[in-house]
């Protein structure tokens, strides 16, 4: 199998993109918090995102504005994946999430989401990173 490995300035670019495309359209993206990773998990909340939705200071580092909490989460679940959106419906990451010191790229005090919960994210910052860390 072939592996492509980006450099820090690529992981710069990539990192700006996708901001950039966070922002396609005329109202915020959303972040979706999953079931399972894929195509096959049900949503169990879904948190929109600020319009501009983050920033990118650097060392592949997107820090997001604030994040809408939902109110009344469909829930039902665990959570263990998350999908971003861009406001036109395209989904442009995807990542794990886990419970705190998970080392998971989304990571909350609780991953249990009962119907009717309030979901917050108090701040997130996602960091891209090359192969070599």
């Amino acid at each position: 199998m072939a592996e492509v490995v980006l450099t820090s300035a690529g992981i710069e670019l990539v990192a700006e993109a996708i901001a950039r495309g966070l922002d396609r359209g005329q109202a915020p993206g959303s972040l979706e918090l999953m079931s399972e990773r894929g195509s096959g998990g049900t949503v169990l909340a879904v948190l929109a995102l600020a319009h501009p939705a983050a920033i990118t200071p650097g060392r592949g580092r997107i820090e997001f504005h604030s994040i809408q909490e939902e109110p009344d989460a469909p829930g039902g679940a665990r959570t263990v994946w998350a999908r971003f959106r861009n406001a036109e419906g395209a989904v442009l990451l995807e990542c794990d999430v886990g419970l705190e010191r998970s080392k998971a790229a989304i990571e909350l005090d609780e991953i249990q989401i009962r119907p009717g919960d309030v979901v917050r994210i108090k701040s997130l910052v996602l960091t891209l990173r090359t192969a070599q860390g």
